[in-house]
């Protein structure tokens, strides 16, 4: 059953209650004790989401032949029959005794101590899918002591009628309550996305840089005295703010207008003054903290972009953006005529070129048209690439039963194979071995979904991506579309 706000234990709502009774205190040293509780019950609250996309990614995983795949399969298999069979077997106590209820009950016994076996076994050996499949929230002080100087957590919980915010740096911890409703902010995103990515295709026009300045007021002004001694900024969003990577918020007014590229330029945006790092939950931060270094050496970047989707053609307009699977498939077979027909895509080639250029890797690195396929990226040692680019079409999930995952379109196979089909899907993806700094998916939808409340915000690729890289995953939520305006925006993107 998928988990939702309305599934917690007695006392969890208590503390919900709790939150909602409180005043935020000022800003504190150290934290309050029914600050902290507020802040740790809110951490109930944000956890189900990004658990759900984890639970989905552990079937995929089990695809594989790998060890990890294998004891998710089991464990989740014993679960699920555990769980059934229990609900069964109460169900057929309240009809009255039956002579088999003993040995039934034995029966599960036996079955929960293997459950139990098999969740110490995977949590020991994969401390990291333990602390975002199963979060525990962290207290003010835990974060505190996590935090690196110059780094802070931000952290946002929507409700009905308003919304609270933390921020947390290793000096302080504030907590602000603003009277911004979960269907103020969904229309306040879906607007500055509809920007980005103009409904029915079109390339953006103008930008309203207005607003992005008005979410900031709302969101960091708060805490604009506190920002101004950070590098860092990590934050854990919700509802809708899952849609919205903070890169595009605008620290002071806009002046000009929104389709003018000089006023872009001079336009001051957030990431001009944070390092911004989106976190799945509060309590992975202690998981991504408890890795250890990357080890020195090896391949500092490697990119994959601009498939050759059609050898015949070249497309003129240019749109990177998604598709559903369903749409790709015919009769439960990929239809290699409509990822024929996905337009090329010839500026992710510059995008990966200055990429690689930045990080002083040679040409060699990147791999493009050609030789963007499926088995050149499962077959390659990945292990001790620093910076793992893609740069291509997200297609999201459609409603095709057994391709209900999303996946980056490479350059297809002349004839489609099992272990090849020019898609990448979220499963293929979390089994790479990696060893990566970072994981840049620079393709649509990748990150979150539309902006509506309860929405996940942690779709599978990106849970794949978390699953595979060692601290950062970069994931852009809007379409990325070859205009002049993209050339004016910021190039420092998170």
């Amino acid at each position: 059953m998928r988990p939702s706000r309305h599934m917690f234990t007695p006392a969890v709502r208590r503390l919900l209650a709790l939150l909602a009774l409180l005043t935020p205190g000022p800003l504190l040293a150290t934290p309050h004790a029914m600050d902290d509780q507020a802040f740790q019950a809110a951490q109930w609250m944000l956890a189900t989401s990004t658990g759900q996309a984890l639970a989905q990614l552990g079937p995929r995983l089990a695809a594989g032949d790998d060890a990890l795949g294998a004891q998710i399969r089991d464990y989740q298999d014993a679960l699920e029959g555990w769980q059934r069979d229990s609900q069964q077997l109460r169900e057929r106590l309240t009809q009255g005794p039956f002579a088999e209820s003993e040995a039934e009950r034995d029966r599960l016994a036996a079955l929960r101590q293997r459950i139990d076996a098999l969740e110490t076994d995977i949590y020991t050996h994969f401390p990291l899918y333990r602390e975002l499949a199963n979060p525990q929230p962290l207290d003010m002080a835990t974060v505190q002591q996590l935090l690196q100087p110059r780094e802070g957590l931000w952290v946002a919980l929507v409700s009905g009628r308003v919304t609270d915010l933390w921020l947390i740096t290793r000096e302080q911890a504030q907590w602000q309550r603003i009277d911004l409703s979960a269907e103020q902010l969904t229309q306040w995103v879906r607007r500055l996305r509809n920007d980005l990515a103009p409904p029915g295709g079109e390339a953006p026009e103008r930008f309203d840089r207005a607003l992005a300045h008005q979410l900031y007021m709302h969101l960091l002004g708060p805490f604009e005295a506190q920002l101004q001694g950070l590098d860092q900024l990590l934050y854990v969003p919700d509802g809708p703010l899952t849609s919205l990577p903070l890169a595009l918020l605008i620290a002071r007014a806009p002046q000009g207008a929104d389709d003018d590229p000089k006023a872009w330029r001079d336009t001051d945006w957030l990431i001009n003054h944070l390092a911004l790092a989106h976190l799945p939950t509060v309590g992975s931060l202690r998981a991504l903290r408890g890795l250890a270094p990357r080890q020195p050496g090896g391949e500092p970047f490697r990119g994959y972009g601009d498939p050759n989707f059609d050898p015949g053609a070249r497309s003129a307009t240019v749109t990177r953006g998604a598709t559903t699977l369903d749409a790709l498939y015919r009769g439960g077979q990929l239809d290699l005529g409509a990822l024929h027909n996905l337009p090329s895509l010839p500026n992710t080639r510059i995008e990966l070129t200055r990429m690689a250029k930045a990080l002083d890797a040679p040409s060699s690195a990147i791999f493009t048209g050609d030789q963007a396929t499926e088995r050149a990226v499962r077959s390659a040692d990945l292990s001790r690439v620093g910076v793992l680019a893609f740069a291509t079409h997200g297609l999201v999930a459609g409603e095709l039963d057994g391709v209900a995952e999303p996946a980056l379109a490479l350059t297809p196979p002349e004839r489609p194979k099992a272990d090849e089909d020019g898609l990448l899907s979220a499963s293929e993806a979390a089994r790479l071995r990696l060893d990566a700094d970072w994981v840049v998916l620079s393709a649509c939808n990748t990150a979150a979904p539309d902006g509506t409340p309860g929405a996940d915000g942690l779709s599978a690729a990106r849970a794949a991506a978390v699953h595979a890289v060692r601290s950062q995953a970069v994931l852009p939520s809007e379409s990325i579309r070859a205009t002049r305006m993209n050339a004016a925006s910021p190039t420092r993107v998170s």
